[in-house]
C-alpha cells in the first residue's frame, strides 16, 4: 500500500573481550627471529605454541601481554626449514589465534 515507519536506533555493542588477535607476523618467511604482533583486550598471561604440520609443539613460550598491542620475539633459529603453525592461547580460556609461517 506504500506505507512505511521508521523504528527507534538501538545501538548494539559487539564484544571481543575473550578474543587474542594476531595482527601481523613477520618477516614470513624468516631465518633466525620472528616478531609476533599480538591483540588483546586485558592484560593477561599467553602460551605461544610453535607446531608443526604433524601437530607436534617444537616450541612453547609463555608471556605476559600488557592490554593493547604487544610484540613478541621468538628465536626460531634451531628448528628446520618448513612451514609452521603458531598459535597463541591464553590462560582463562579465551579464543586463541593461528597463523602460518615459513622457516626459511
Amino acid at each position: 500500500d506504500g506505507k512505511y515507519s521508521y523504528s527507534n536506533t538501538v545501538a548494539i555493542k559487539g564484544t571481543r573481550n575473550n578474543e587474542l588477535v594476531i595482527s601481523n607476523v613477520f618477516p614470513n618467511p624468516a631465518k633466525d627471529r620472528l616478531y609476533v604482533s599480538i591483540l588483546t583486550p586485558t592484560t593477561q598471561n599467553i602460551t605461544i605454541l610453535l607446531t608443526d604440520l604433524t601437530g607436534k609443539i617444537v616450541l612453547q613460550q609463555n608471556a605476559t601481554l600488557q592490554k593493547g598491542e604487544n610484540i613478541q620475539t621468538i628465536n626460531i633459529a634451531p628448528l628446520a626449514s618448513g612451514v609452521y603453525m603458531l598459535k597463541v592461547v591464553c590462560g582463562n580460556g579465551c579464543v586463541s589465534a593461528v597463523s602460518k609461517l615459513v622457516k626459511e
